[in-house]
């Protein structure tokens, strides 16, 4: 939670979203996406089957996330782990200095 709130706080949430969403743009993240909810409706016309726009987004879900290129994954994670080392980095140095203080 605490990093969630420096991530607000300075603003890198916002930057690191945008980022995010511009190259999830650039990718064949929606057209995968697309093709495969084009399928499960065919599935279910198919077989005379009703599906609710709430199961429709239940089954949509996982395959939203399974569609995001591991690249893109990858990256957003190490960008999240950078911004959390340095403020754990931040939090030891103020914490020695307290201590060196004393």
């Amino acid at each position: 939670m605490q990093y969630l709130h420096q991530l607000e706080t300075t603003g890198e949430i916002y930057s690191i979203h945008h980022q995010f969403k511009a190259r999830l743009a650039s990718s064949e993240w929606r057209g995968r996406f697309r093709a495969r909810a084009k399928q499960i409706l065919r599935e279910r016309q198919q077989d005379d089957e009703k599906i609710s726009m709430e199961q429709l987004i239940r089954e949509l879900v996982p395959v939203g996330r399974e569609c995001v290129p591991g690249e893109l994954k990858s990256d957003l994670i190490r960008r999240l782990e950078s911004v959390i080392d340095d403020k754990d980095d931040k939090d030891e140095s103020a914490r020695l200095a307290n201590t060196n203080g004393e």
